[in-house]
């Protein structure tokens, strides 16, 4: 008579980590009447991602002399304008306040790699144009950026980037339809750990 065969446990598929609400999930709805923990969970996550990378970024302009991510940013848009832009027209294309772009303008300014002159006509509106030396720094940053980027990517396959792009597209138009302001609640954010939603 021969012995039966041990039953193997497939494996576990790897699972994946991201920061939780505290205390629970079920918890977290208890205490929060109106609140979705999934939902909560992945505003959450988007921010902390956007946050790692954004860190990443400003680790990599800093060697090549640009200050800021976000001057980079506005280096990039002034590169691939053909035109000078007006400061308005920066700050609408990066989601930021004018008053916000005006320092990074200033700072850039400062650098030697941008331009403020005030047009002609009517309002003599300011036009912000990249220097030969703000556009050499760019580009050298963006040759040293593009195999960096394949390389923080290189956990999601062709299929999962499509997924992402279209997932995250679906929650910019989305939030671009949403009207801003409304109270603010306190959230208690618990340490990445794996698993499922409880």
């Amino acid at each position: 008579m021969q012995p039966a065969a041990r039953r193997v446990k497939p494996p576990k598929p790897p699972e994946a980590n991201w920061v939780r609400v505290a205390p629970s999930p079920a918890e977290f709805e208890r205490d929060s009447p109106g609140a979705e923990a999934l939902a909560t969970e992945c505003a959450i996550n988007v921010l902390h991602v956007r946050d790692l990378l954004w860190t990443r970024l400003d680790r990599l302009m800093r060697p090549h002399g640009i200050p800021s991510t976000s001057g980079f940013v506005i280096l990039n848009i002034l590169d691939g304008a053909d035109t000078p832009l007006a400061p308005n027209e920066i700050a609408q294309r990066m989601f930021l306040t004018p008053g916000t772009v005006t320092g990074l303008i200033a700072t850039l300014q400062k650098h030697g790699y941008v331009t403020a002159t005030k047009g002609a006509g009517r309002g003599r509106h300011v036009q912000i144009d990249i220097t030969a030396k703000g556009r050499s720094i760019q580009r050298a940053a963006v040759r040293d950026l593009d195999p960096r980027v394949v390389n923080w990517l290189a956990c999601f396959d062709t299929t999962e980037k499509l997924t992402l792009l279209r997932l995250l597209g679906k929650l910019g138009t989305h939030l671009k339809s949403e009207p801003t302001g409304g109270g603010h609640r306190k959230i208690r954010v618990g340490r990445a750990k794996p698993g499922g939603i409880a």
